[in-house]
């Protein structure tokens, strides 16, 4: 560890993250810390199935654990994801017809299922302002025919049925194909 780190041991699977009566999830995966007042928030992916999903762990600004809490339930061996620029973590199911999840980790909103980022056995995904679309790890990405025209923080859906969806094969050659009707998501900026 560099001169002037520390680490310490916060969570263990199958029990209380420490401060709390939250019981931390078996096989941690994907993570990413977001900002929240003067402390942080940890989130962190379960890859088992059943009963994958997310959960936080939020920190004081002296690094004291404050909470810990779940903010995706009800999903399967949730894999790797991603941060997006607009404070929520992207979850990614590793499953066959897997979805993605667009989750709040401060807590108090629920996960929304994000059918227009495909379904398929997702790894990650990327969210950077204004870039569409969201690169997908796994074998395809949404491509929306249309820039986003959002209005907020977060994705927007909307009740469109249009689409192209642009899949990668495992040796790496790209190749597109029209899918007929595929749900679209815009990123917003």
């Amino acid at each position: 560890m560099p001169a002037g780190f520390t680490s310490r041991v916060i969570a263990r699977s199958r029990q209380a993250v420490a401060g709390t009566s939250f019981t931390w999830h078996d096989a941690p995966d994907g993570g990413a810390c977001f900002p929240a007042g003067t402390g942080w928030i940890y989130v962190s992916n379960s890859e088992i199935s059943p009963g994958g999903g997310a959960s936080a762990v939020r920190f004081d600004a002296d690094g004291r654990v404050a909470s810990a809490y779940r903010i995706l339930s009800g999903t399967n061996q949730n894999c790797a994801g991603g941060a997006t620029p607009w404070g929520t973590w992207l979850s990614c199911e590793e499953v066959s017809r897997g979805y993605v999840y667009e989750t709040y980790p401060q807590g108090g909103t629920a996960a929304v299922r994000r059918p227009a980022l495909g379904q398929f056995k997702h790894e990650a995904a990327a969210a950077e302002r204004g870039a569409r679309p969201v690169p997908l790890s796994g074998g395809a990405r949404p491509v929306p025919p249309s820039p986003g025209r959002g209005t907020g923080g977060g994705m927007s859906e909307r009740s469109e049925r249009v689409g192209r969806l642009s899949a990668t094969a495992h040796d790496g050659a790209e190749r597109s194909e029209v899918t007929g009707m595929s749900e679209r998501s815009e990123v917003t900026a």
